[in-house]
């Protein structure tokens, strides 16, 4: 019995989790995992860029702007050190085959982009810091 490890990406209630799995060449034999289906999922990343897991969650009068819905970062339209206004355009995210205008939410000078264009975001993660 010659025996693979395989790395897959399941779905459960509507989020995605990285798994490594064992294949047994035996007809009869099964699928076993070789991490728990319900362990901490790890963000899956799109195109090759890291997700952006470890940028941190905001405060209240953080400047941090928060990522408001799970998706892909599709475009970034400011960079590093540009001064923005209240309501100017800052990203776009990709979710369900729709595109979300992330804009920022005060005036201020962009300090930190934690987003990557092609990494995928979860609910409450911090994009960037507006200082």
């Amino acid at each position: 019995m010659v025996t693979q490890l395989k790395r897959m990406r399941i779905s459960v209630d509507g989020k995605n989790y990285d798994v490594t799995v064992e294949v047994f060449e035996d007809a009869g034999a099964a699928v076993r995992s070789q991490s728990p289906a319900l362990a901490t999922p790890t963000v899956p990343s799109i195109a090759g860029p890291s997700p952006v897991a470890a940028a941190p969650l905001a405060t209240a009068g953080s400047g941090t702007v928060v990522c408001p819905l799970s998706g892909v970062v599709a475009a970034i339209h400011v960079q590093m050190g540009q001064a923005v206004k209240s309501g100017d355009l800052l990203l776009t995210l990709e979710a369900m085959k729709m595109n979300t205008a992330i804009r920022a939410p005060r005036a201020g000078t962009v300090g930190q982009i934690y987003a990557q264009i092609g990494a995928a975001v979860e609910e409450g993660a911090g994009l960037m810091l507006i200082a």
